[in-house]
C-alpha cells in the first residue's frame, strides 16, 4: 500500500476488498477528501508545473535556434561551395537536421544523465530544507505534518520524456536554419555577400 506513485484510489478499493464484509461499518477515504484544500493546493502546483516546463522548452527552444541559425550564418561559404561541387539543398537541409538533433541529442543526454544523478543521490540521501532547526520533528500546513527531509523518487519516464521533448524542440528549431541554408544563392554565398 504505501508504494510512492499508487493511485489512492487504487489503495482505497484494495482496502476495502481486504476488509471484505467489516467494509460496510468503515468509512474508507483517500486523503484527497479528507484533505480537499490540500489537494486543491496540489492541483495548482499541477497547473505551475505546467507553465514552468514550458518555460523552459521556449528557453531552449531559443537557445537551440539561436545557436543553429549563427552557425549556419557564420558557414554560408562551405555551404555555398557544398552546393556549388553537387550537393543537393535537400541533403544539405538533412544534414543541418542532423546536426542540430545530434547536438540537442547529446545536450538532452548529459542532462538527463546528470538529473537522474541528482535525483538518485536525493532519493537516497534526503533533501534537508530545515533551515537549522533539525530538532524539529517537522511542519505542520492544512492540518498534515511534513517533514524536513524531501526525499525524491526517480522514475524513468522523468527523463525520457524531456529527452524525447527537446529532440523534437530541437528538430523544429533546426528546420528554420536548414531550410534558409537550402535556399542559398550560391554566388552571393561564396562570394561573402549574403
Amino acid at each position: 500500500f504505501g508504494q510512492p506513485g499508487v493511485e489512492a484510489e487504487a489503495v482505497r478499493s484494495d482496502v476495502l476488498a481486504a476488509l471484505g464484509p467489516r467494509a460496510r461499518a468503515l468509512s474508507v477515504r483517500t486523503w484527497k477528501e479528507v484533505l480537499p484544500d490540500l489537494a486543491a493546493l496540489f492541483g495548482m502546483a499541477d497547473a505551475y508545473d505546467l507553465i514552468l516546463y514550458f518555460v523552459m522548452y521556449f528557453l531552449a527552444a531559443l537557445g537551440i535556434l539561436n545557436a543553429q541559425r549563427m552557425s549556419a550564418l557564420e558557414r554560408r561559404r562551405e555551404f555555398g561551395v557544398m552546393l556549388a561541387i553537387g550537393v543537393t539543398p535537400a541533403r544539405l537541409a538533412r544534414l543541418l537536421l542532423v546536426e542540430t538533433v545530434t547536438l540537442t541529442g547529446v545536450g538532452a543526454a548529459l542532462g538527463a544523465l546528470w538529473g537522474g544523478a541528482l535525483a538518485t543521490y536525493h532519493s537516497i540521501h534526503p533533501l534537508d530544507i530545515s533551515g537549522g532547526r533539525a530538532t524539529q520533528d517537522g511542519f505542520s500546513y492544512l492540518g498534515l505534518t511534513l517533514d524536513y527531509q524531501v526525499r525524491f523518487h526517480f522514475h524513468w519516464d522523468m527523463v525520457v520524456e524531456p529527452v524525447l521533448v527537446i529532440g523534437l524542440v530541437g528538430l523544429l528549431c533546426g528546420m528554420w536554419p536548414a531550410i534558409r541554408s537550402a535556399r542559398l544563392d550560391i554566388v552571393r554565398a561564396i562570394s561573402g555577400r549574403t
